[in-house]
């Protein structure tokens, strides 16, 4: 006569080994998702980033030149060759554009603290 028990063989453990096979591959399609999530942020943050900075130096120069317009029209109108709506609608102008540049230095510093929060560097 004999007695078999037993004790944690391969068909003992096939169900558990099933079960934690499906979670290890749930978790594996979630990871695979979130870092396709992470990619496609960091290339949105990348772009946003590159755009905004072109943006930048175009406000720039057109703040350079409102600048410089500014200085002209005022010149202009103390010699009393420019009337003062003239002056004032030139002014306006330039200080849009002055404006602008400001605006778009907030958003590239914007971008920039995006773009590092995605590659998780502190600041």
């Amino acid at each position: 006569l004999v007695l078999q028990v037993p004790i944690g063989g391969d068909d003992w453990h096939a169900p558990q080994v099933a079960q934690a096979n499906i979670v290890l591959n749930e978790k594996i399609v979630q990871r695979e998702t979130l870092r396709r999530q992470l990619e496609k942020a960091l290339h949105e943050a990348r772009h946003n980033l590159e755009v905004d900075r072109a943006a930048l130096e175009i406000a720039e120069r057109r703040k350079s030149i409102a600048e410089t317009k500014i200085n002209m029209s005022r010149i202009a109108f103390e010699a009393g060759e420019v009337a003062l709506i003239d002056y004032l609608k030139i002014q306006a102008g330039a200080q849009a554009a002055i404006r602008d540049a400001a605006e778009r230095a907030i958003l590239v510093q914007k971008d920039t603290a995006l773009y590092n929060q995605v590659l998780v560097i502190m600041p």
